[in-house]
C-alpha cells in the first residue's frame, strides 16, 4: 500500500447525504486559500498509520477530533475515511490551525468554488453505500 499518497476525511453530523443533495444531511469542508472548497486530508507522514494520519489531518484543519465510521475505500492514489465528530464538534468550529485553510463550514449542498468537481465529491459518496 505505500502507493497510497493521501488520506481524505468525509466528515457527516448524522447519515450520509444522497449524491444528488436533494436531502438535507452535512457534511464538513474546509477552505483552501488558493484551491477552494474541499474535504479536509493531506499526506500521510513517515511512520504514521492510515486512521492516524486522517485523525491528525483533521484536527490540524479544522480543529475537531473525529472519529471513523466507515472505510477507508481508496480512492485515486488515496484513501477516504467516512467519519463523524462528537456533537460539541459540530457547533463550535474554530478558525484552522493550518495557515493554507481559510474558512470551514458545515454544508448540505456543494459551496461554489469547489477544488475539485461535482462528480468527484458524488463519487465519494457512493464509495460508502
Amino acid at each position: 500500500m505505500s502507493e497510497l499518497n493521501y488520506v481524505m476525511a468525509f466528515i457527516t453530523k448524522n447519515g450520509l447525504p444522497i449524491n444528488d443533495f436533494s436531502g438535507n444531511q452535512e457534511w464538513l469542508m474546509v477552505k483552501h486559500k488558493t484551491r477552494g472548497w474541499e474535504l479536509p486530508g493531506g499526506k500521510i507522514q513517515r511512520g504514521e498509520g492510515f486512521e492516524e494520519a486522517i485523525i491528525r489531518e483533521v484536527f490540524e484543519e479544522a480543529g475537531i477530533t473525529p472519529y471513523v465510521r466507515e472505510g477507508p475505500y481508496e480512492y485515486e492514489g488515496g484513501l477516504v475515511f467516512w467519519m463523524g465528530a462528537s456533537s460539541d464538534s459540530n457547533m463550535h468550529l474554530k478558525s484552522s490551525n493550518d495557515p493554507i485553510i481559510s474558512e470551514i463550514n458545515w454544508f448540505n449542498t456543494p459551496p461554489k468554488n469547489l477544488a475539485w468537481g461535482l462528480v468527484e465529491l458524488q463519487n465519494i459518496i457512493d464509495l460508502f453505500k
